[in-house]
């Protein structure tokens, strides 16, 4: 876990009511067991579509994959489906 997620998790801590993004399988486990809200980003793809905020997530699942976002395929596949967007 690097600097960048302890910083989130701390903040956090600090401030109540904030949902920390973090993807980081380490840093996700350690916000949890210390009692922080977590989403990841797919999460918040999935509810700026809920929100209407984006039309389709699938471009933005493209675009972040292309400035060197790991998403893999189960995943990939698992968020277009759960935004309706399953080819």
């Amino acid at each position: 876990m690097g600097i960048g997620e302890r910083s989130v998790i701390a903040w956090a801590l600090v401030h109540s009511g904030f949902i920390a993004v973090l993807d980081d399988s380490a840093a996700r486990r350690e916000a949890q067991r210390l009692g922080v809200q977590i989403l990841g980003t797919m999460g918040v793809v999935l509810q700026l579509r809920a929100a209407g905020i984006v039309v389709k997530v699938k471009p933005h699942l493209v675009r972040i994959r292309q400035v060197g976002g790991h998403i893999g395929e189960t995943l990939f596949h698992e968020v277009l489906r759960r935004a309706g967007e399953e080819s």
